[in-house]
């Protein structure tokens, strides 16, 4: 994410923010045999955030702009997937 501080003493020079998240936070749900897992990371490509939903074996990555929404996203998804019986694994959220 690129900043500019356009104030009356503004240098020409974009700011850099630096955005810290913890480290790789894998949430994994099983029901039965089936699994299905998210996780939220910074996108290795380019600016931005990335939501990896794998359900079945089968993975998608989700794109997001901000950490809030991809928190958001991921909250959803998990409470959803618990009020329909999904059980988190111990030891991976």
């Amino acid at each position: 994410m690129e900043l500019r501080n356009d104030g009356p003493h503004a240098e020409s020079r974009a700011t850099r923010i630096v955005v810290s998240m913890p480290a790789e936070r894998v949430h994994v749900l099983r029901r039965g045999v089936a699994e299905r897992s998210c996780e939220a990371r910074l996108n290795p490509a380019a600016d931005g955030f990335e939501l990896i939903v794998t359900i079945d074996g089968a993975s998608h990555v989700e794109p997001f702009s901000s950490l809030a929404s991809a928190l958001a996203r991921e909250r959803a998804l998990l409470t959803n997937w618990r009020a329909h019986g999904w059980r988190d694994v111990q030891g991976t959220a």
